[in-house]
């Protein structure tokens, strides 16, 4: 870090505190559609914790689960209420990584596909069938969504 400009390191950490902010988001949407009496400081507060924390330690999603859990749990909501909750949060995930695989599959953040003439990468894919299939089915999962 010694090596990084001052001005570069601010701006790392101003984009680093912003994404972790906009993430928290999702939280404010869990507040309003399940109705939970937490105040807006106190969401805040448990967003910031589980999503920092799950970034840092990972296990796909286990460990901000869990924290989301005992710090809901401390503030009196129902076990059935906090896991409606993290069900929730999961399809919004999985419906994230989704989209982003299908930016994969256009090709836009393959470097070996840069040289191709079509906007629509599909075909460069098609050359590694075990990522294209793993694309095209993470890509496709929205449309499995059962209606409620």
């Amino acid at each position: 870090m010694r090596r990084i400009e001052p001005s570069r390191l601010l701006l790392l950490i101003a984009s680093s505190l912003v994404a972790v902010a906009s993430v928290n988001g999702y939280e404010f949407v869990l507040r309003r559609h399940f109705r939970l009496s937490i105040g807006r400081w106190t969401t805040f507060r448990i967003a910031w914790i589980a999503n920092t924390s799950n970034s840092v330690i990972g296990f796909a999603g286990v460990a901000g689960a869990a924290l989301r859990t005992y710090l809901y749990r401390s503030r009196g909501l129902s076990v059935p209420t906090i896991t409606a909750c993290i069900a929730f949060l999961s399809t919004i995930t999985i419906t994230g990584i989704s989209l982003l695989a299908w930016g994969g599959l256009g090709g836009a953040f393959s470097d070996r596909c840069r040289d191709s003439d079509s906007s629509l990468d599909l075909v460069c894919h098609l050359g590694d069938r075990a990522l294209f299939a793993r694309l095209f089915a993470v890509s496709t999962h929205p449309f499995f969504i059962p209606n409620g």
